[in-house]
């Protein structure tokens, strides 16, 4: 489940980021890859470890808020990937929606 305040604030931030840094937008997006371009993750593990080695993740969010916040999101990605997805959706998020 996505926070929407940390997900705003981060997207906040790097707009502000790459303002101050001056980079320019790239071209629309196509069907194929631009030599250089990193794909995107392809599932929660991946996009949790690319999160953690984000520098401006570590730059915006406190310590303790990155260390649970990422310690949960593994959790959460080694439940996906070793048991019912449907199950574990319904038993963590049904509760809440």
């Amino acid at each position: 489940c996505c926070n929407p305040y940390l997900a705003f604030a981060l997207l906040v931030e790097s707009g502000l980021d790459g303002i101050e840094q001056g980079f320019s937008l790239r071209a629309q997006a196509g069907n194929e890859l631009v030599p250089g371009e990193q794909l995107l993750p392809e599932d929660l593990l991946q996009a949790t470890q690319a999160a953690e080695s984000s520098a401006l993740i570590a730059r915006v969010l406190p310590e303790s808020m990155r260390e649970l916040y990422f310690h949960r999101k593994r959790a959460e990605a080694e439940a996906y990937l070793h048991g019912d997805v449907e199950a574990y959706d319904f038993a963590h998020y049904f509760p809440y929606y």
